[in-house]
């Protein structure tokens, strides 16, 4: 195992947990960091469609993902709206594409269409919702164990860093890993409520509300 693929997995890991159990509660901080992770994760795998290289196995796909990994998180940042929107789009992205591998889709083309359809949907739900308090709680809870484990079958080698070109949630081949990931999204989502429970996020800047619903 080089060391890359370790330091992509603590890091795959920690963000996993901190978006699992403190999503709600720490999403101003937590949008840019998530938004570098997209940013890292389209960067590196535009460098090996276009040139043909393994996903984050050079130095170019690195630099590129790092360019465009900081961008993403300097944007979440400073529109937060863009960080919602990177979030709701990558977990809806990533466990569609994660549920058609493990469901033995081998189609590119069809996983990437019904990828992009989930992304779409997710986004619009959110900002539908505009950013409802237990719709943020059950996408983070979600997102953020797909994203820990698979940071964990990184670590332990059950999968390479190509892997993660297709997805960063895990790829449920066996009963236990969908045991495993339903397990840490409810663990996840009782103890955001729990810790929640007498908290509302506060509002970003320049907005005065983020809870309430929109006007029809």
């Amino acid at each position: 195992m080089t060391l890359q693929t370790i330091i992509t997995a603590i890091f795959v890991i920690a963000l996993g947990a901190a978006v699992c159990f403190y999503g709600y509660r720490m999403l101003w901080i937590l949008l840019p960091v998530w938004g570098f992770l997209a940013g890292l994760w389209l960067g590196a795998s535009g460098v090996t469609y276009f040139l043909g290289d393994g996903f984050l196995a050079t130095l170019t796909g690195w630099l590129v993902g790092f360019v465009v990994g900081a961008i993403f998180a300097f944007l979440s940042y400073i529109f937060y709206f863009v960080g919602v929107a990177l979030l709701s789009a990558t977990i809806g992205f990533w466990l569609v594409t994660a549920i058609g591998s493990s469901l033995g889709l081998e189609s590119g083309i069809l996983l990437l269409i019904l990828g992009i359809a989930s992304a779409v949907f997710m986004v619009a739900l959110v900002f539908y919702l505009n950013l409802q308090k237990y719709i943020v709680i059950v996408l983070t809870s979600l997102g953020g164990a797909g994203v820990a484990l698979t940071g964990i079958q990184l670590l332990i080698g059950r999968i390479g860093l190509e892997s993660l070109q297709v997805t960063w949630f895990p790829v449920f081949y066996s009963l236990l890993a969908w045991l495993a990931w339903v397990f840490l999204s409810i663990t996840g989502l009782y103890a955001q409520i729990q810790s929640s429970r007498n908290y509302t996020l506060p509002p970003p800047r320049g907005k005065t509300s983020i809870s309430t619903p929109p006007s029809v």
